[in-house]
């Protein structure tokens, strides 16, 4: 302070002794006051008049002794009080400072988080005249609200150290990060000589604070009081060291416009001046310098003209911090001037983002989009069965499955597919509601399954002749009675604790996902629907297993069982993984659902309905291609009939087309058996017609020319034809119809020639025939 009075004076025309009176306030605003009025009313006056007040340092104690200098009409100057009730005018008349005032930090602050495309910021504040100069509407001091407002960008404006304990929290609670962004305002600017531990300078990396530029270092009256400062302490100038400077020049250059413009001398002040007409703001409105912190002037309202403010950077954990530019705390039309990147949390230089976006499960990538598809199409599937069940409702293989339940089971699995839209999109308290139906799908289909399942063991799993007599109307009422159980569960839950959208934040984003706010409660209630359909499914697989030797249509038992252990599989695996797994990531948790879903309802979709229906097909399609075999061949041996009575043989005398039923066996096979079946002998076409009796009746069967056959006659109304392969024994049934197949045989033979039967080819019983050459 002398020196800025030593160094003034050498540039007025003030002829006098100008000093500095001390007096200590203790930080109290009581001893301020007390101080202002013994300087203002000391006995001193009368011979050494007051020329102004320098004070205070901080705003709780500058308003009141502004007050005071105000009465008394005695100009008062602060280079270091910012907050904004200073610049009223009609309580505090005589007050101006060189440091600009809190107002215009809030425009800093505001234009360097605009530079940065900063649109939302939470702000954590002093609740005191300091603090609430930037920020009238304050904030709680706590780490949670900051969390749940999902701004990255956190502006603070506390004290040293208030600002420690609260970036130790924000360690703890995993804020110190690049994602967020600590931003300080001018209180903050010097927390490095404060910091206590090691552990509170790592909280700092990439810290930033915004203080007025109270300095030009550039400038050579700068350059002059730092050589000097450094002498006598040893370090450099203070923060806020330039503003005092000029606030104390400022009164020595206003005095002297004042003794200027009322044409006196110093020695006029005590004696020609009353209180009422001594030095004022219009005085200090007149004057215009260059001092420590650049061009200085003052305007009607005490207010320093210039606006600029320092942006400093922490970096390397404390080891350095450097100005990174300037940010005006005007209405510049640049409102940030960079000279360096800034450096934030972890030695990132890339700007964060204002706050955590939120991220919705969407059509908007490949996952998400197949397994959308695959439940529409399994849903427009399980639509097409419906339908085709209703069709066929009365086919006698549907009627022993029970129809009404295998409808009910089918709108337990539609259910299951249409929930897919509950967790796609943003969570309202609708979709929270919708994504409980996924239980009531399960209760459908499983008591449906058990009601089947239980009349199945009521009918087979009992010894001794009984009377079982289990109509429809009572398994429904079953049905019913246990769909009504996992409704007033439900329907307790949203009463006592509902699901509701809740935010869950992310490092990189937030989410919304229904959460109850008893977390305890919703556990519980899970907990409850869980034992109650496990209930369920146990005594599905129980009675499933009891009643799986049941043959024939009442075999679907066997597919329960199979069922109901792949369903036990696929409800344990997403609750081990949804309840271990450290990823929250709520596309991870979508498609540890969705998929599970998608594998058990397709699984029981097969095992009780599509099963069911493609065999209902195979079955229409065999008795259809069937149905168009026997016409076929009935319209060939209509052709066949036709062309035989065109000719002038004699049917009666010919074997033309006759059927028999013989013994076939396959001579290649070891221990093969006979088994019966048909052939057709035809004398025109030359050949033997063999349908196969171990696959499904053939009309085309299998054709075997006549010229390979031999013959061997075993006695009575028996004969037996054969092949290397296949032997047939036919027993006519008709008078000589044994010798016309020889006959007819032989013809062929004679016919062709054929050298390779020898003539003992055919022998049977006690007489021996010669085979045909």
């Amino acid at each position: 302070m002398e020196k800025s009075i030593n160094d003034t004076l050498k540039n007025t025309i003030i002829d006098a002794n100008i000093q500095m009176e001390y007096y200590d306030s203790e930080l109290t605003p009581y001893k301020a006051v007390m101080h202002g009025f013994d300087m203002i009313t000391s006995e001193k006056r009368e011979t050494s008049p007051l020329l102004g007040l320098y004070g205070e340092f901080i705003s709780a104690r500058t308003i009141p002794l502004a007050l005071v200098s105000s009465g008394y009409n005695i100009l008062q100057c602060s280079g270091m009080a910012t907050s904004p009730t200073l610049t009223d005018k009609n309580h505090y008349g005589t007050f101006f400072r060189t440091v600009p005032s809190d107002i215009f930090q809030g425009t800093a602050l505001a234009n360097f988080a605009f530079a940065h495309n900063w649109n939302k910021v939470a702000i954590l504040n002093e609740n005191g005249a300091y603090g609430q100069g930037v920020r009238a509407t304050t904030f709680e001091n706590e780490i949670d609200l900051i969390k749940k407002s999902f701004a990255r960008i956190i502006i603070i404006i506390v004290y040293p150290d208030d600002l420690l304990k609260f970036m130790r929290r924000a360690r703890i609670d995993g804020l110190l990060n690049s994602n967020y962004v600590f931003l300080g305002s001018d209180s903050t600017s010097a927390i490095s000589s404060i910091l206590q531990e090691t552990s509170d300078m790592e909280n700092f990396e990439g810290y930033i604070a915004i203080s007025a530029l109270d300095r030009v270092v550039e400038g050579n009256a700068y350059k002059s009081l730092n050589s000097e400062y450094q002498k006598i302490f040893n370090q450099t100038v203070p923060g806020y060291g330039g503003f005092v400077y000029d606030c104390i020049a400022s009164l020595i250059y206003t005095f002297e416009n004042f003794l200027i413009s009322t044409n006196s001398t110093p020695s006029d002040y005590t004696t020609k001046f009353n209180s009422s007409s001594r030095v004022s703001l219009q005085n200090v409105q007149k004057i215009a310098f260059t001092g420590i912190s650049g061009n200085v002037s003052i305007d009607e309202n005490g207010e320093p003209k210039n606006q600029l403010y320092t942006v400093t950077n922490v970096v390397n954990k404390m080891k350095t911090s450097r100005v990174a530019g300037t940010v005006e705390g005007g209405n510049a039309k640049i409102i940030y001037n960079k000279k360096y990147d800034l450096v934030f949390n972890g030695g990132s230089t890339v700007v964060p983002s204002d706050s955590a976006g939120e991220y919705e499960v969407k059509l908007d990538n490949a996952g998400t989009i197949v397994v959308f598809a695959y439940f529409m199409l399994n849903l427009l599937i399980t639509l097409g069965s419906i339908i085709f069940l209703i069709i066929k409702r009365k086919e006698n293989t549907l009627k022993t499955l029970s129809v009404p339940f295998l409808f009910l089971i089918s709108l337990g699995l539609l259910l299951n597919w249409l929930s897919i839209f509950s967790f796609l999109g943003k969570m309202t308290v609708q979709t929270c509601y919708l994504q409980q139906v996924l239980w009531l799908a399960f209760c459908l289909i499983f008591s449906s399954l058990l009601v089947k399942v239980f009349r199945i063991w009521r009918v087979f799993d009992h010894s001794g002749v009984h009377s079982v007599y289990l109509t429809d109307t009572k398994l429904f009422i079953a049905v019913s009675l246990l769909f009504i159980g996992e409704i007033l569960i439900l329907v307790a839950w949203a009463v006592v604790n509902p699901p509701v959208p809740t935010i869950v934040n992310q490092q990189e984003y937030f989410y919304v996902e229904c959460l109850s706010d008893n977390l305890a409660l919703q556990t519980n209630f899970n907990l409850v629907l869980i034992v109650y359909n496990g209930l369920i499914l146990c005594v599905v697989m129980y009675l499933a297993y009891k009643t799986r030797n049941v043959s024939s249509a009442y075999k679907e038992s066997s597919w329960i069982t199979q069922l109901s252990l792949n369903v036990l599989l696929c409800a344990s695996i997403p609750i081990l993984l949804l309840f271990t797994s450290n990823d929250n990531s709520i596309l991870n948790k979508f498609y540890i659902k969705m998929l599970t879903l998608a594998f058990g309802t397709s699984v029981t979709y097969f095992c009780l309905i599509g099963r069911v229906i493609l065999s209902l097909v195979i079955i229409q399609s065999s008795k259809k291609i069937r149905q168009n075999r026997k016409q076929k061949f009935k319209q060939t041996t209509s052709i066949i009939k036709s062309a035989i009575s065109s000719t002038n043989k004699v049917i009666k005398e010919s074997l033309i087309l006759k059927k028999f039923t013989v013994m076939s066996k396959n001579e290649k096979i070891w221990f093969s058996n006979w088994k019966n079946t048909q052939i057709t002998i035809n004398e025109i076409t030359c050949n033997l017609h063999y349908l196969k009796h171990d696959f499904m009746p053939n009309p085309d069967g299998i054709s075997i020319s006549m010229r390979s056959l031999k013959f061997e006659d075993m006695g009575f109304d028996t004969l037996r034809i054969f092949t290397a392969k296949l032997s047939f024994i036919i027993l006519c049934s008709e008078e000589g119809e044994k010798n016309r197949i020889i006959s007819c045989l032989r013809k062929v033979k004679e016919k062709d020639h054929d050298p390779e039967v020898p003539n003992d080819a055919v022998k049977g019983g006690n007489t021996a025939h010669q085979g045909i050459k």
